[in-house]
């Protein structure tokens, strides 16, 4: 307890092995030690599950394992994770990064001066695989400019964040800490959908989400990581070019956030205010059947939709043209190798 309040991490791993004992001990060195850590599982087939256990014995008591998690994927696994954490807030933890020992007292500190605070969110810096600082680089923010004051807490307002909160994640969800009554709300995580975009749209369309001007996590870059912040350039092409297999699947997972977002969002009081934002998941949701649609037909006719859709689309337009292009080029590729494969099974 700190100040009265319990403190809870969930933690979701899958193969973890190489770097999970170092993040344990960043968590448990805490100036304000978290009373529980809720680890989920989804399957490890390497050592993650003995080093957690070894962790545990060596004196990690408040270490939770579960692992009967009926969904999978890292969505699915951070929302069991997050539904069986008991305390009042609730830290959202990768399974390779390095918590600096000040991370939780400030954050709760945070918390505890704006009680009205559904989400906190922090700053970070990346390091490489050997705990190596990428110089020059902290991890993508879309708040960072929001306080020039280190240490200092200011509200994200609603209506400067809640269309790029639809439109993509704003940090990296390493960088949260919820609230157990934005978990009531929020729950469950839309299906396929990123846990960190889902709770950040959540705490910002409620109005409370905080931003705290303070490094409080080193983000960890590697070839293994779920995103590619910080990555080189040859390498983020790279992962954009594997999602020609899967470029059906991404595009409803599109249509199955906007809308969950659409349904949260006529779930808020006096709602015929927020036209902006019903338009922006719309238009997602527009995208994702494009996409969808031209993979279905293997015919080019959807780049075309998709290249309209450039121009006014947020989401597309963060990716920047050249990040664009290859995304086109992939989903044209494929809906060409389906139709294809479609002509010789006829």
């Amino acid at each position: 307890m700190y100040h009265g309040k319990k403190i809870s991490v969930a933690m979701a791993t899958y193969n973890g092995a190489t770097f999970i004992e170092k993040q344990l001990n960043s968590i448990l060195t805490q100036t304000v030690v978290p009373d529980e850590i809720v680890i989920s599982d989804d399957g490890s087939k390497d050592t993650t599950l003995e080093i957690v256990e070894k962790a545990q014995k060596a004196g990690g008591h408040q270490i939770i394992v579960i692992t009967d998690n009926p969904r999978h994927g890292i969505g699915g696994n951070f929302e069991w994770a997050i539904t069986h954490t008991t305390g009042d807030y609730i830290f959202i933890c990768g399974q390779d990064d390095i918590w600096l020992p000040e991370k939780v007292e400030h954050v709760i500190s945070s918390f505890l001066r704006y009680p009205n605070a559904e989400m906190i969110c922090h700053e970070l810096n990346l390091v490489d695989s050997n705990d190596i600082p990428i110089k020059n680089r902290t991890a993508y923010s879309i708040f960072r400019n929001l306080s020039d004051n280190i240490e200092r807490c200011e509200k994200a307002e609603r209506n400067q964040f809640l269309e790029a909160a639809i439109s993509s994640p704003l940090i990296s969800g390493t960088a949260i800490c919820i609230s157990s009554e934005l978990v009531k709300k929020c729950m469950p995580i839309p299906v396929d959908s990123a846990e960190d975009q889902w709770l950040q749209f959540c705490a910002v369309a409620d109005d409370k989400c905080y931003y705290l001007n303070e490094i409080l996590t080193s983000h960890r870059m590697h070839d293994s990581a779920s995103n590619s912040v910080g990555m080189k350039l040859h390498k983020r092409v790279r992962k954009v070019a594997n999602k020609i297999r899967t470029a059906s699947k991404d595009s409803g997972q599109l249509v199955k956030f906007s809308d969950a977002v659409i349904n949260y969002l006529d779930t808020l009081p006096n709602n015929e205010q927020y036209e902006s934002a019903y338009r922006t998941a719309r238009r997602i949701s527009d995208i994702g059947n494009i996409e969808i649609e031209a993979v279905k037909s293997g015919r080019i006719v959807g780049a075309y939709k998709l290249t309209k859709m450039y121009c006014t689309d947020l989401r597309y337009r963060r990716l920047g043209a050249p990040y664009f292009m290859i995304h086109l080029l992939n989903l044209l590729i494929y809906s060409k190798r389906k139709r294809f494969a479609d002509l010789e099974g006829k």
